[in-house]
């Protein structure tokens, strides 16, 4: 059996998402929106850095002069961010 490159993606994200749990449990005594800063705030950085190797910057320029892109980006990050924090202040509290 042939293994590809997509399975492996799918099993390490399942792997990985299934161990998740247990690094909440580990940060328990921080609160939900802290995590979820933390998270924000480095995931920036690491896009920028990203985008800095690969000098692919065109693409913010055309999204930050189109009021529709920046209203449902908007609309995405904070649907994605309530959606963290309920997941991390669920593992947090034990449900």
């Amino acid at each position: 059996m042939i293994v590809t490159r997509g399975q492996l993606a799918a099993a390490g994200a399942y792997l990985l998402w299934g161990l998740l749990p247990i690094y909440w449990k580990i940060v328990d005594h921080v609160p939900a929106f802290e995590i979820l800063a933390h998270r924000v705030v480095w995931s920036a950085v690491v896009l920028a850095a990203v985008l800095a190797v690969r000098r692919d910057w065109s693409w913010l320029q055309r999204a930050c002069g189109e009021r529709r892109i920046i209203l449902l980006s908007a609309l995405s990050a904070l649907l994605l961010a309530t959606n963290w924090v309920v997941y991390v202040w669920a593992n947090n509290s034990g449900h």
